[in-house]
């Protein structure tokens, strides 16, 4: 249980974090593909693939050096804000994996949540 919830809260900061990025087109277009495999993930309630795909997610985000100092920036490189649709996702799946980690908070029924 404390693996599952510790990946629930390292996809949910990587998602928020996400919300912050600019990219270039092609790359939102590839996070589309990556928030599905955590979604899926999720639903199947499986620790490993949120872990690999929460990774795939970071992997993706904004480079630490672009380029070097005085560089051209090539054409496709234009960098946007997340696009509306990928915003969406990211904030549905923000909520999902958020009600599941406070779900497994809360104590099983017969059990005491205090002393």
């Amino acid at each position: 249980m404390a693996e599952w919830r510790a990946a629930h809260l390292e996809a949910v900061a990587a998602l928020t974090d996400a919300l912050e990025w600019r990219l270039p087109a092609q790359r939102w277009e590839h996070i589309q593909t990556v928030l599905a495999e955590m979604a899926e993930a999720a639903a199947a309630g499986s620790t490993d693939r949120l872990w690999h795909a929460t990774a795939n997610l970071e992997l993706c985000g904004p480079q630490r050096v672009g380029t070097r100092l005085g560089d051209a920036a090539e054409p496709g490189d234009m960098k946007t804000p997340v696009p509306k649709a990928v915003r969406d996702r990211i904030v549905e799946l923000t909520h999902t994996l958020g009600d599941r980690t406070a779900a497994d908070d809360e104590p099983e029924p017969g059990t005491q949540s205090g002393p």
